[in-house]
């Protein structure tokens, strides 16, 4: 039984390198075309247009990792809180594939 569960911060770390969509788009052209394989062409057609980005953060030689020790590490100093004092720290990542 928990008897006092509760936030004590938040944090994130954003991926410092920034690309175009289009160049994103052109490295991973063989996965993206492995993805839409199973729609029709006017799907496939409208996956690929209008994203409504033109430049993304990208990870680049930051490793995913040194990202959530990154956003970890700032919220356990702004809730004042040491190692010994934590119980559970949840990682959301809106990273595919990690």
């Amino acid at each position: 039984m928990i008897a006092d569960a509760r936030i004590a911060s938040t944090a994130y770390a954003v991926p410092p390198s920034v690309e175009t969509v289009g160049a994103v788009m052109e490295r991973e052209r063989a996965r993206i075309e492995t993805a839409l394989a199973p729609l029709g062409e006017q799907a496939r057609k409208k996956a690929l247009e209008g994203l409504g980005l033109s430049r993304v953060h990208v990870c680049g030689s930051t490793q995913p990792y040194d990202l959530i020790l990154e956003a970890a590490s700032a919220a356990l100093a702004e809730a004042g809180l040491s190692g010994p004092n934590v119980h559970l720290i949840i990682d959301y990542s809106t990273m595919p594939g990690e």
